[in-house]
């Protein structure tokens, strides 16, 4: 009797155990409308299943249509691309796993449909943008189901101007690609209107081109500003003139009555051209006189100036020669500009016979 009881037991649980094990299939749902040649989730949960494999089938009422994969992980997820050539109609998929004593669930009945046929639409430039010169701008396009590889084509007045990209596969859905404006072998394109794009295949048999012309702009004017050179105002003094005056009388000393001659020089010892002016030429006893001195040239331009004085008191008379007196000239050195000496009035009784050496104000 005891065993009797003790093999029920067991049957309840064996079979308890088999109604545990369960594959519920999410995705499709009956709602669903999957387009042949596209991308899908096929969605399923389990229940108390050990297994770590399934199949997956698609199945009409006819029985099985196609393997969609006859090994794959038992992880709730595969991504099926359905086939183009797929016949439209209504489908439901079985998943189902790869044991001993297999467990599987089907999805609702959903319906497939024929793939889109191949299109290809421009979607940007449409027209009536402004676009500048040399900036990166967005070519955008959608494409479905196009077989062969495509390019880009600049068009102005209508006129095939070059290919701005070529080749490239066009992807499925919205795509885009960055353009720097106005860029094409032969380019690049000129800063007026008139311009279009075309995505064209490579065959010819797939294209869109904007809808309205666009323009392209040229680059703004820009101004750098070039810093002033920066002045050295050392090297800037350097360029100026430099007068210097000297003076002697030459020969032996006068004596009271006589008359004697005494000379001038005014030089310009600086890099630069001195403009004209004057000296005051001032001898005790006779006086103050201004003397014009023309433009001098740079280095070596010198002015000469000799008068002869009556001399009719004894001693020493002062000389006092000052160029530029109004301070009129720029100079390198300012202060060379005067010198002051003296003359002796002797008696014939006196040697007249001293040395007589030249006096230069820019050696003191």
């Amino acid at each position: 009797m005891k065993k009797i009881v003790l093999s029920i037991a067991l049957s309840f649980v064996f079979f308890g155990a088999l109604t545990a094990q369960q594959i519920t299939v999410t995705n499709p749902v009956s709602v669903n409308s999957w387009q042949a040649g596209k991308l899908y989730d096929i969605i399923w949960t389990k229940t108390g299943i050990m297994g770590d494999r399934v199949l997956i089938r698609l199945r009409n009422a006819g029985g099985i249509a196609l393997d969609i994969s006859l090994d794959t992980e038992n992880d709730g997820l595969f991504c099926w691309t359905i086939p183009a050539s797929l016949a439209p109609g209504q489908y439901y998929i079985r998943i189902k796993t790869l044991e001993n004593s297999p467990v599987s669930g089907d999805s609702v009945v959903f319906t497939i449909t024929a793939p889109q046929p191949p299109s290809l639409t421009l979607e940007a430039p449409q027209g009536g943008e402004t676009w500048e010169m040399g900036s990166t701008k967005k070519i955008q396009w959608l494409a479905s189901n196009v077989p062969v590889n495509c390019r880009l084509v600049l068009l102005k007045d209508g006129q095939v101007l070059g290919t701005i990209r070529d080749p490239f596969a066009p992807g499925q859905g919205e795509s885009i690609w960055n353009w720097k404006v106005g860029d094409y072998p032969g380019g690049p394109a000129a800063a007026v209107g008139g311009y279009r794009i075309r995505i064209q295949s490579i065959d010819g048999q797939y294209s869109d081109t904007s809808d309205n012309p666009f323009t392209i702009t040229p680059l703004p004017t820009v101004i750098h500003y070039i810093p002033e050179p920066k002045i050295d105002y050392r090297v800037l003094a350097s360029l100026l003139p430099d007068l210097a005056v000297c003076w002697d009388w030459g020969g032996p000393r006068p004596t009271l009555n006589e008359k004697r001659t005494i000379r001038v020089r005014v030089k310009n010892i600086g890099i630069w051209a001195s403009p004209p002016t004057s000296f005051d030429f001032y001898v005790e006893g006779h006086g103050t006189r201004p003397i014009p001195v023309p433009a001098l040239a740079a280095k070596v331009g010198e002015f000469i100036y000799e008068h002869k004085f009556w001399w009719h008191t004894l001693g020493h008379k002062t000389v006092r020669i000052t160029v530029d007196p109004a301070n009129q000239v720029t100079e390198t050195n300012e202060n060379n500009n005067q010198i002051k000496g003296s003359i002796a009035v002797i008696t014939s009784f006196q040697d007249p016979y001293v040395l007589t050496p030249e006096h230069c104000s820019d050696q003191n």
